[in-house]
Parts: structure tokens; sequence; C-alpha cells
């Protein structure tokens, strides 16, 4: 239960980093309180989706970051939500059998794959 509630405090902080980056960047300040609760509850989402595989296998893995990451990627580039970083958009006319949600899962997923090896083990 612990796992549902420690990230609670990051979460916010990182989403008003975030948030506060994209005003800096250009995002109106209108549009700002939606920005922050996209951002936290993104990343709140992220967290807790990892929860039932720490329960499961009574470790943490780099590799629950992998499919918390990839399933957040694939249901929020298809819901239009986020965007794919690093991906041109000329991508998907070069190779149309890709489509941008799997793209996002493979995007998000690997990403969150890397930055939970630097702490965690397979």
């Amino acid at each position: 239960m612990t796992c549902l509630i420690k990230p609670v405090a990051p979460c916010l902080f990182w989403g008003g980093a975030f948030t506060g980056l994209a005003v800096y960047q250009g995002l109106p300040k209108q549009a700002a309180g939606q920005a922050f609760a996209r951002n936290a509850g993104f990343l709140y989402v992220y967290h807790a989706m990892q929860c039932p595989f720490e329960t499961i296998q009574g470790r943490k893995s780099w590799t629950h970051n992998a499919i918390a990451g990839g399933t957040l990627g694939y249901l929020g580039v298809m819901k239009r939500m986020i965007g794919i970083p690093l991906v041109d958009a000329s991508f998907f006319m070069k190779y149309p059998q890709v489509t941008p949600p799997l793209m996002g899962a493979l995007v998000y997923g690997g990403i969150a794959g890397v930055l939970g090896s630097f702490s965690k083990p397979m």
C-alpha cells in the first residue's frame, strides 16, 4: 500500500516542474492547470502501475518500469493526450505499417526501462 502513497509528493513536484518548463517554453498560463493535472497524473499512474508487479514478484525491477511506461505510452498516444518524443512525423509516412500507438509504447517503454535500469536490477 505504501507504493501507492509514496510517489504522491514527487509526482506533484515533478508535475509542477514539467508544467513550469512548458509555461517557460510558451504554454499559455490559462492552460497551466490542465497541463499540471496531466503531468502529475501521468507520473502518478506510471508509479501506481508498478505496484502490482512489485507485490506479485516481491521485488523492484526495471522491467516493471518498461511495462508501465509502454502501456501508458500506448494509451496516451492512442487517446491523443501525449505526443511521441524523438520521432519525426515523416517516420509514419515512410513506414505506414507502424502505428503511432505502437511507436508510443516502444518509445515510452524504452525510456522508462532505461531510466529504471539506473536504479533497479532486472
